[in-house]
């Protein structure tokens, strides 16, 4: 393709400031690249190294000792409307910083990302993790992906049933996906605003009174957000630290008796999620809990809060005893959201 790099390869770059944790060593190779053709002359040029990509670094924890080969700052940008009746497709590159866009889309009149205001990260990693929040999932909105694969050098467009899209879950997170990396994201969104305030969060915001707006509902999520998320000026975080375990309908009813009231979902496929925030609060007593430079939020305990002089081991070793006391409380084997990379 012959693309011109953003800059000069850079060595031994630290990258504890790329990620939402403030945690992690040096990559040995790093680029920033802004375009497709800078991406393919990466991995053109380094073929023979790992190449690991990072977006807004919001749901990683990077290694003490740092990564090693080649990372990529994803910094793509670029949003574009296309109008098609009653709906609109919406195309981003995948280093738009997520919640500006959301922003962006309500000012353009295209709906149904509200619910997913406020969360940290990039348009690219949003197909990745399926993000979801407040009773809406990502899957719902994409039309298709665009990826680079950085094994073979050729780009390709994924429909949104290519992704295999699961909770928290996609095919870029499973080994035949692991070698794209996502560049544009497509959603089609609804030219009519359909409030979805079901949310136990939302509904009890709301009471009685419907919203009147889109903005309404954003307003809503960053409120109810900000109480149960703690500012990053206090420490790092990359937010909700573990999945909610989804389970059979055997263990949810042997977890009812257990604990009575435990909240218990079932996800339409004859299985069942489980808030873990609510097992962690409620049976654990973990709010606010802490160990060194790591504790549990105050507000959430979900989310792990990284205080000064933190280290990527000292926060892996506390993720750990949170999922023995888990364990031992319930038998839930935890699965975490953040990723370790290396």
């Amino acid at each position: 393709m012959n693309g011109t790099l953003s800059e000069e390869k850079r060595t031994f770059v630290e990258l504890a400031p790329y990620t939402t944790f403030r945690i992690g060593g040096p990559a040995d190779i790093f680029y920033i690249v802004t375009t497709e053709d800078q991406l393919y002359d990466i991995a053109e040029k380094h073929l023979d190294m790992s190449i690991t990509v990072l977006g807004g670094g919001s749901n990683v924890l990077v290694s003490d000792s740092g990564v090693r080969g080649v990372v990529v700052k994803m910094n793509i940008t670029g949003i574009t409307y296309e109008d098609h009746g009653d709906t609109i497709t919406v195309v981003a590159g995948a280093g738009e910083t997520w919640d500006t866009f959301v922003e962006n889309t309500i000012t353009h009149g295209a709906f149904g990302l509200e619910n997913l205001s406020g969360i940290p990260g990039t348009v690219g990693a949003s197909p990745i993790q399926n993000i979801g929040a407040y009773g809406v999932e990502v899957k719902n909105t994409i039309a298709w992906v665009e990826v680079f694969d950085k094994k073979t050098l050729e780009r390709k467009q994924l429909k949104a049933d290519e992704c295999e899209f699961g909770y928290r879950e996609s095919i870029f997170k499973k080994p035949e996906g692991k070698s794209y990396v996502v560049t544009k994201v497509a959603f089609t969104l609804s030219k009519t605003f359909q409030p979805n305030v079901a949310y136990k969060d939302l509904n009890l915001f709301f009471g009685d009174v419907s919203p009147n707006s889109a903005l309404e509902v954003r307003n809503a999520v960053l409120s109810v957000r900000a109480r149960k998320m703690p500012n990053l000026s206090e420490c790092g975080t990359a937010g909700s630290f573990f999945k909610n375990p989804i389970i059979s309908e055997e263990k949810s009813l042997l977890l009812k008796e257990q604990y009575p009231d435990i909240p218990v979902f079932s996800d339409g496929t004859g299985l069942f999620k489980i808030p873990i925030a609510w097992i962690l609060d409620n049976v654990l007593h973990l709010n606010g809990f802490r160990e060194g430079n790591v504790s549990c939020f105050k507000s959430q305990p979900l989310v792990v809060c990284a205080h000064s002089g933190a280290t990527a081991h000292e926060v892996d070793e506390f993720a750990k005893k949170i999922e023995s006391q888990v364990y031992d409380a319930t038998g839930i084997v935890l699965e975490r959201e953040v990723q370790i990379i290396s």
